[in-house]
């Protein structure tokens, strides 16, 4: 029961360490186990570009043969872990696949140096100056009938190819260097690396000496194996540099906090304790203990200054305005929002990273309003007029009128069209007036006439007859009136208030008037008193 209990505690154990290594491995497919079944070979893989159909992000550098060992193999598979026909007879450390490599053979008559490599691919190339901490394992096959040392590791830019089956002559990163006798345990390799360049991505694992410069001693094995061959399992190359944006400067007095977790996602706690009083140096230990402790100095300046600009409080709407990026100290800086000039805004200026320990800046710029106008006509006397409104009651408020775009003297709020008549003319008549306040903010009000001589008209006669002339009495140009209507013997047969063109010669109740002469009288928006006689034709 005991004993049970210790290998649930260890597996669980193991099971999240890969959890955690996991989440930081850079190495695609790390265990081999990313296969395509059926490109899986039974005995070897030749040539060498049969590797990378069967095992992704994994190629052979040169035109040697690494293998593939996949529990799902048949068992009279020699690349089958536990077949009877290979040197292996082993298990791999995790999951169903594991890679083979010979590291020295006698039996190669072209190649006295023959050699085997694995060529691997990071997610995303290394960061230059980052720590990586790499790790494999490693094991001897249970029957190879050699073993050596000398198991080097190579990071690389670009994959790397060579036309033969001889050692690469390149130096290692890292190497091994002593003789791996291990059948039973699988050997931790392991060491910290750090780029001095960017863009690595790739890397090989093998032996990078030749037979003199390489430890190569015989075992005493019953049974006849295949030179040094050794499996490999569980590659990680996993960033373990803590890494932090700078922070500060900062104002004396600024508060501020130390981030929790790195850049790299690692969690851990800072030492000493904040100080806003001064400049200080900051160390980070990581919760993990495999991650780099790092430090962070964190600078502190003097109390804030004050900012001074020369700025107007107030403008028009549609006034052209830039905010300056320069105090009157010299400060650059920013300003948000952006610069709205049809609406009153505060404004906060920031300054530059550069310089810390002035305070932002805060204004508001007051969007004045314009005058309130509008334009409306009205008949009077028989003669139309046009009139200013405003609702502004301020003095030196002052008025710019247009006919036609031809300006005019008249300043007063209402004038007689017909005291400009050389401006008129057929068609569309346009009237414009520019009021301009004591601040100097302006609005501009307009009105379109259609055909002017028809305005003031009231018709001497209707034929209701339905062929679209004259079937109304239409005085609409003297606006919304209260009119009343009666016939020759002074009976009122019809009564409108806001009349405009309704009349066709019927009574209030709808019903045809006979032809004859009717008698009007209404009373104008203006109060004007206005009477006279219509004849109905039918």
């Amino acid at each position: 029961m005991k004993n049970n209990t210790f290998r649930l505690l260890f597996f669980l154990l193991s099971l999240l360490s890969s959890f955690v290594y996991s989440q930081e491995n850079l190495v695609l497919n790390p265990s081999f186990e990313d296969v395509n079944i059926d490109q899986l070979s039974c005995d070897y893989y030749y040539p060498s570009e049969s590797l990378a159909l069967a095992l992704n992000y994994w190629t052979s550098p040169t035109q040697s043969t690494p293998d593939v060992f996949h529990t799902s193999l048949g068992e009279l598979c020699d690349l089958n872990p536990l077949s009877s026909l290979n040197a292996i007879q082993l298990q791999p450390r995790t999951g169903d696949a594991m890679a083979g490599l010979v590291f020295f053979s006698e039996t190669n008559e072209e190649y006295t140096d023959y050699r085997e490599y694995i060529q691997g691919q990071l997610k995303t190339p290394l960061e230059q100056g980052s720590t990586y901490l790499i790790q494999f394992y490693v094991i001897l096959g249970k029957n190879s009938i050699h073993i050596t040392n000398n198991v080097g590791f190579k990071f690389l830019k670009e994959p790397f190819w060579q036309d033969d089956m001889n050692y690469i002559d390149l130096t290692p990163d890292y190497n091994w260097p002593h003789v791996i006798d291990l059948n039973e345990d699988w050997l931790l390799i392991e060491f910290e690396y750090t780029p001095q360049t960017t863009g690595i991505q790739y890397f090989m694992i093998g032996s990078f000496y030749n037979n003199s410069e390489s430890t190569i001693q015989k075992r005493n094995v019953h049974r006849q194996g295949f030179g040094a061959y050794y499996l490999l399992d569980d590659v990680s190359v996993q960033n373990i540099t803590a890494s932090f944006d700078s922070m500060g400067p900062y104002c004396k007095n600024t508060v501020f906090t130390l981030p929790e977790t790195s850049k790299e996602g690692h969690h851990g706690t800072w030492s000493p304790a904040i100080n806003n009083q001064e400049t200080t140096t900051y160390t980070f230990t990581p919760d993990e203990p495999h991650i780099k402790s790092t430090t962070l100095t964190v600078e502190i300046t003097p109390p804030p200054l004050d900012l001074h600009f020369d700025l107007p409080t107030a403008i028009c709407p549609g006034t052209d305005f830039v905010l300056p990026t320069q105090s009157e100290d010299g400060i650059q800086g920013s300003w948000s929002p952006e610069m709205n000039n049809q609406k009153t805004t505060p404004y906060t200026f920031h300054p530059t990273e550069e310089n810390p320990c002035y305070l932002p800046f805060t204004t508001e710029v007051k969007v004045l309003p314009l005058p309130n106008s509008s334009l409306e006509y009205y008949c009077k006397d028989g003669a139309l007029l046009i009139q200013a409104l405003f609702s502004s009651t301020e003095e030196n408020t002052t008025l710019s009128w247009r006919i036609n775009d031809h300006p005019i003297e008249d300043t007063s709020t209402v004038i007689k069209l017909a005291d400009y008549a050389s401006f008129l003319h057929g068609g569309t008549t346009t009237v414009e007036v520019d009021l301009v306040d004591k601040n100097g903010c302006t609005s501009t009000a307009s009105l379109e006439l259609e055909d002017i001589q028809q305005y003031c008209f009231i018709p001497k006669g209707i034929s209701p007859n339905g062929d679209g002339r004259n079937d109304f009495f239409d005085i609409h140009t003297f606006g919304g009136v209260a009119i009343q209507i009666f016939n020759r013997n002074g009976v009122k047969v019809y009564e409108q208030t806001n009349y405009t063109n309704q009349w066709e010669g019927q009574s209030n109740s709808g019903t045809p008037l006979p032809s004859g002469t009717y008698f009007y009288q209404f009373i104008t928006p203006q109060e004007e008193h206005i009477s006279g006689w219509v004849e109905v034709m039918r």
